[in-house]
């Protein structure tokens, strides 16, 4: 290899890292705020006891991601915090999963053999730089709670890598090499699922390795597959076939408007737009926003997902039948599928999102490389460049518009028209600037392709009410499509926005009376009435609607409708909270109970250090509700 190339692979590196930078200042988003504010619930996380209760309060996921959680303590231990830091954390792991795929892309091309060390080399830095400076990667890179995918790859990374490694023992060292073998699978299986559950197809996209780099050659030991790569493999689609049923195949999940059934089609058409939008270096506009992808009610519904199933299926069938000859090719087909084995089939999550091709596309530009280099030596580093640097442009203006929280929200607007949250979004960030005339005619206009969307409506309305506005005939309208139109998932955090203003009185015609209407209605809504979560939440907010009305007895029956739905112990204190506020001493101190009953009982999570620190929160808590209780009868 020639000096100048040795520097070649660390420019790009630090040339990705500039890019990025200019994005740093961008803002907090979205799920930023649920899974970053549990840093200063408690007030900070400053000894360790708060440090268990803080990983003990991740909810992203089955495992609560603690390995995830614990990284953000890198960036600040205190909610709230800038999101500088975070986002250059973010870029950091960036760039350290580009170094890692540059080198399993060169491992795994000199396991090829057909491929020379400086063929090697080159086809890995073009391979590698299409993943590092893809534009569909800033919506991964700087959306904070995204280093939660990040670290997932980083961890798979190293243990391909590490698996590798000791792999090329196998032949002078078996017992060594079996040993690094499982280690590697099983301990950064671990890590990776504790960052993001996806972490646990580690052994599956070994699988894939095996059957495509190794094809032929090197076989390892039965027993040691079957144990250590299918046996995962058939557990992983096991509970997702489970899942499916277990919801029925065929049921809407509670809080979706598709079933499991509906999902796996849908998905199909969606795994397609992800590699046109790989392959062309782009991003299906709307940002963050696809709440409104269109769902397959049956395979030829639309005709267009039967050509995506089939076409898909026959990739598949294509990959697997050429995986001996055509590595370039199957390889990164068949590590693309396994990688979105957990987040595009039957799990009940929303259809689509740019984040879940992090990892499985991280081999899907070998070809490109392979294509780049099979010219002339000369051609080829002028190829690099040229590629290197057009793929960097298109970088840089995706990073651009990510600096800045208007021009962000702004142009959310503009690429996403008919999704509903991408136009709140706007609104609310042209009313953090003051423009809050601009932010009500992005809400007119959303209103008039969405007239029945109840977040929109209550959206309007309350600014509507803060401009002094009429607003009689969209409370009309309201109560109109509240018990008969069903309601996106989201719609709870906007609720509870609407009745702290009702209670405040800021805005005379959006009432407590209004508001328990409004309420209500929402119970018997389809969408409240297929999911315990809505339900839940209803209960809660008509609680605390009542309570404030001083009809303690009806805000009981609220509340404990709640609680039976979701015995959270954190539900429970909130609860304890209100009553006491609004003088309900007696009521508060029965919730106290029912906090302490869910503490021993059902809230296991909190045995990490947590449980002695909620006792002494109960209790103090109780001692100051009776202090108060007693005051307030001698008065």
């Amino acid at each position: 290899m020639k000096k100048v190339e040795v520097f070649i692979w660390p420019l790009i590196v630090l040339a990705a890292i500039y890019i990025y930078m200019i994005g740093v200042d961008g803002p907090f988003l979205f799920d930023d705020f649920a899974n970053l504010n549990a840093l200063g619930a408690h007030g900070g996380v400053d000894n360790w006891q708060h440090f268990w209760i803080y990983l003990s309060d991740g909810h992203s996921g089955p495992t609560g991601r603690p390995l995830s959680l614990v990284s953000f303590l890198i960036n600040d231990n205190n909610w709230p915090s800038s999101p500088g830091s975070f986002k250059y954390t973010n870029v950091l792991i960036h760039a350290l999963n580009g170094c890692l795929l540059f080198l399993l892309h060169i491992k795994i091309l000199r396991h090829a053999e057909r491929f020379t060390d400086r063929q090697a080399f080159w086809v890995a830095t073009l391979a590698t730089s299409a993943w590092l400076f893809h534009p569909m990667f800033v919506s991964t890179t700087l959306y904070v709670v995204q280093r939660m995918a990040m670290l997932a790859t980083t961890f798979v990374l190293v243990g391909l890598l590490s698996y590798l490694v000791s792999r090329e023992r196998l032949k002078t060292k078996p017992k060594i090499a079996y040993l690094g073998m499982s280690s590697s699978i099983v301990f950064f299986s671990i890590l990776a699922t504790l960052s993001k559950e996806n972490g646990a197809l580690l052994p599956v996209l070994v699988l894939v390795i095996e059957s495509t780099v190794f094809a032929g050659k090197g076989r390892i030991s039965k027993t040691w597959s079957g144990l250590f790569l299918w046996l995962p493999a058939i557990i992983i689609c096991t509970y997702l076939i489970y899942v499916a049923l277990n919801n029925g195949f065929f049921s809407k999940w509670p809080g979706r408007s598709f079933s499991p059934a509906e999902r796996l089609l849908t998905e199909a058409r969606v795994l397609w737009e992800y590699l046109f939008y790989l392959y062309s270096f782009g991003d299906k506009s709307g940002g963050l926003f696809y709440e409104n992808y269109p769902v397959a009610e049956h395979l030829i519904t639309p005709f267009s997902n039967l050509i995506a199933v089939m076409s898909l299926l026959f990739l598949l069938i294509g990959a697997l039948v050429c995986r001996k000859k055509l590595l370039v090719l199957s390889l990164p087909i068949l590590f693309f599928l396994a990688g979105h084995l957990v987040e595009s089939t039957t799990v009940g999550l929303e259809l689509y999102f740019e984040h879940r091709n992090y990892l499985p596309a991280i081999f899907l530009f070998l070809p490109v490389g392979v294509l780049l280099c099979s010219t002339s030596n000369s051609l080829q580093i002028i190829l690099t460049l040229v590629f290197v640097f057009t793929i960097a442009v298109l970088l840089f203006f995706k990073v651009d518009i990510w600096s800045d929280k208007l021009s962000l929200a702004t142009n959310w607007v503009k690429e996403a028209p008919h999704s509903i949250r991408a136009q709140r979004v706007a609104a609310i960030t042209l009313t953090e600037h003051g423009q809050v005339k601009r932010a009500l005619s992005v809400l007119d206009d959303a209103q008039d392709r969405f007239p029945q969307s109840h977040s929109l409506l209550i959206h309007r309305m309350i600014l509507k009410c803060s401009l002094h506005e009429n607003i009689e005939e969209e409370k009309v309208e309201l109560l109109n499509i509240s018990e008969v139109v069903e309601f996106e998932p989201k719609l709870s955090n906007l609720i509870d926005t609407f009745v702290s203003i009702a209670l405040s009185g800021k805005c005379g015609p959006l009432n407590s009376d209004y508001a328990l209407k409004v309420i209500e209605a929402l119970k018997n809504n389809p969408k409240a009435l297929r999911s315990d979560g809505f339900k839940h939440q209803l209960h809660y907010f008509s609680g605390v609607l009542k309570s404030r009305g001083y009809e303690s007895s009806l805000a009981t029956s609220e509340f404990t409708a709640a609680i039976d739905l979701r015995p959270r112990l954190g539900t429970a204190l909130k609860i304890v909270s209100v009553l006491a506020a609004d003088g309900h001493c007696q009521e508060a101190l029965t919730f106290i109970d029912r906090g302490r009953h869910i503490l021993r009982n059902r809230e296991v999570r909190f045995r990490l250090g947590g449980q002695d620190y909620y006792e002494k929160e109960i209790n103090a808590l109780e001692k100051a509700i009776t202090e108060n209780c007693k005051v307030r009868l001698s008065n």
